[in-house]
């Protein structure tokens, strides 16, 4: 698990690559038993569904996206589509981002 504060680096880093964000990332708090670690949080502007980030439980350094469950339908139109299209694919370059950083810091932290 990161913190916060590394988390928020990493967002940070990211967003400074110049990737075009269409919504808002945001990291947020989460008290988890090893500490207090952080969770992101992606709003998508063609759909009004909270996505979160977050890393997997067993260490790997793997991370998922989730989206929430929705409690009416989502109808689009085709150029709402194609920019949904191009949020989800972001989303996918930060959670792979993020991976990488996370294998990155495991490798690091076990020479220690």
């Amino acid at each position: 698990m990161c913190d916060r504060e590394t988390l928020q680096g990493w967002v940070d880093e990211f967003l400074s690559a110049g990737y075009v964000v269409a919504g808002s990332i945001r990291v947020l708090p989460h008290d988890a038993e090893d500490g207090d670690t952080g969770l992101i949080k992606l709003e998508l502007r063609n759909a009004h569904t909270t996505t979160v980030l977050h890393p997997s439980d067993d260490d790997s350094g793997r991370w998922h996206v989730v989206f929430e469950a929705r409690e009416t339908d989502l109808s689009l139109t085709a150029a709402q589509a194609l920019q949904l299209g191009c949020e989800l694919t972001i989303a996918g370059v930060l959670c792979t981002f993020l991976e990488t950083k996370a294998v990155v810091k495991l490798s690091l932290d076990a020479q220690k």
